[in-house]
């Protein structure tokens, strides 16, 4: 098991699941993918064709604009995002 998985499960699950006000571009799209699947800033950088400081503050902007505060939060609201959501019988 990798470090982000046993972060993952380790985390309570009170990330927010919001869509945010402004949609996620491409890039930032792109960008948290990458870390959601575990790459560094240096590594999503270079995937990128971005320079390592311009990842890293790229992601601290996408944090912002999905309302959360680290790396691993961005992670679990990337997953939810992609998780179809379960329906509730009316």
């Amino acid at each position: 098991m990798s470090d982000s998985q046993i972060a993952i499960a380790l985390m309570p699950l009170a990330v927010p699941t919001h869509r945010p006000a402004e949609p996620l571009s491409p890039r930032e799209q792109q960008l948290l993918a990458l870390i959601a699947q575990g790459k560094s800033n240096k590594e999503a950088a270079r995937v990128m064709g971005l320079a390592a400081l311009s990842a890293k503050e790229y992601a601290k902007h996408i944090y912002r604009k999905i309302g959360v505060s680290n790396r691993v939060e961005a992670t679990l609201w990337w997953q939810a995002q992609q998780t179809p959501r379960a329906r509730v019988p009316q």
